[in-house]
């Protein structure tokens, strides 16, 4: 797959739905800046003696971001605006300091700046109650489920644009798709459309395993032009153990227990571990 991809028509194309009847709509959060997107899809009236019946619609947990939204044009070029910016500077335990591509931000003074110890103190942050609208759950359990060590909230302070979710049995089943280039096959443009179609169909997670050429940067433009790029390191692993995985020798991860809560068979349902350049260490 090399040299397939147009730039200008496809990677900054507004989505178009999915299927005729699903649109674009959004839960309004406790403040102006906090909307959860859903996937509403309409359907058709039921049959019966006396007259139709209307059906109300379902709305689906919806994996594909900014992409999702047919009036938004993501420029690839410019990456993902910051969701979460004002969340972690109103907190106010964060510092700008210059990173290997720009500024990058670091905690203040080693201050915690983790959702766990966000969580452990008894505060209910932005990004838990993001998490609580789009699985249908209190807040409260959310902070809960976090600071009791069986949920985990992957959300690195430099990394804003990524849409919160939670990893635990008592959420929603989450899907990792995996890409990657080679060393004689695909290019970074290709690597983004692999990226686009995965989020489109459900996939909460990208995980990169490109083995060929331009890697970091092939990264970048994933991680600039969607929400969540996993890696394998050992922040994933932690990651993987807090969920109820274990990871083989072999480096493969297996499940050790289910989620108690129905998989996105029933209610359609995304991690970003920290990224290993150097301006997010």
């Amino acid at each position: 797959m090399t040299d397939v991809i147009d730039r200008e028509g496809t990677a900054t194309a507004p989505a178009e739905s999915a299927t005729p009847a699903a649109r674009r709509v959004y839960v309004q959060g406790s403040r102006g800046d906090l909307r959860v997107p859903f996937r509403e899809i309409s359907q058709a009236p039921t049959p019966g003696v006396s007259g139709d019946s209307p059906n109300k619609p379902l709305r689906l947990y919806d994996t594909s971001g900014p992409h999702g939204d047919p009036d938004v044009i993501v420029d690839p070029e410019r990456g993902l605006p910051g969701l979460r910016t004002p969340w972690i500077l109103e907190r106010g335990d964060v510092e700008t300091v210059p990173g290997a591509r720009g500024a990058a931000l670091r905690a203040r003074g080693g201050a915690a700046v983790t959702q766990l110890h966000y969580a452990r103190q008894g505060l209910i942050t932005s990004e838990m109650e993001f998490i609580a609208i789009r699985e249908g759950v209190e807040p409260e359990l959310v902070r809960d489920e976090v600071a009791r060590g069986r949920a985990i909230i992957p959300a690195n302070i430099n990394h804003p644009e990524a849409e919160p979710m939670i990893i635990g049995t008592r959420f929603l089943v989450k899907v990792n798709a995996n890409i990657g280039n080679s060393a004689v096959l695909s290019s970074i443009d290709a690597e983004v459309e692999k990226m686009r179609w995965a989020t489109r169909w459900g996939s909460d997670t990208i995980m990169d395993l490109s083995t060929g050429k331009d890697i970091h940067a092939t990264r970048e433009w994933i991680g600039a032009t969607h929400l969540f790029l996993s890696e394998l390191s050992r922040s994933t692993r932690r990651s993987r153990r807090s969920a109820g995985m274990r990871t083989s020798s072999r480096g493969r991860s297996t499940a050790t227990r289910s989620s108690s809560r129905p998989s996105r068979a029933s209610i359609t349902s995304r991690s970003m571990p920290a990224c290993s350049c150097a301006t997010c260490r």
